[in-house]
């Protein structure tokens, strides 16, 4: 599942849910994981 949020204007939230994901850098994951980023919309 993939989503986004407007935080404020021109800044977002972007992440997405892996639910199949068992295993992040030696750790167990049993719910899967997430991705988690931001996107700044700017001129430069």
């Amino acid at each position: 599942m993939l989503s986004s949020v407007e935080i404020k204007p021109d800044v977002y939230f972007v992440g997405a849910l892996d639910w199949n994901a068992r295993e992040f850098h030696g750790y167990t994951t049993e719910q899967g994981i997430t991705y988690n980023a931001y996107l700044i919309l700017d001129e430069k």
